[in-house]
């Protein structure tokens, strides 16, 4: 199961001493993680959405499957 760029962050931050330099890049780099997750995300989904034949109620299924079994709750 992938880690998510909160929790990354949360455990980065917290085995790192406070320095306002050192915890303003390490949350550009949880920023960029995370856009990559969405991106991840929203590909994922329009995948199954294209697979559904376009049926949008099941693509908000799909995209809940994929992160909860990529990321977990």
């Amino acid at each position: 199961m992938k880690q998510t760029a909160v929790e990354w962050l949360f455990n980065k931050l917290s085995e790192t001493p406070k320095d306002k330099f050192e915890w303003y890049a390490i949350l550009k780099e949880a920023k960029e993680m995370e856009r990559k997750e969405y991106g991840e995300i929203w590909d994922a989904a329009l995948d199954q959405y294209d697979k559904r034949g376009g049926n949008y109620i099941r693509a908000w299924e799909d995209f809940d499957e994929y992160y909860n079994e990529t990321y977990g709750k």
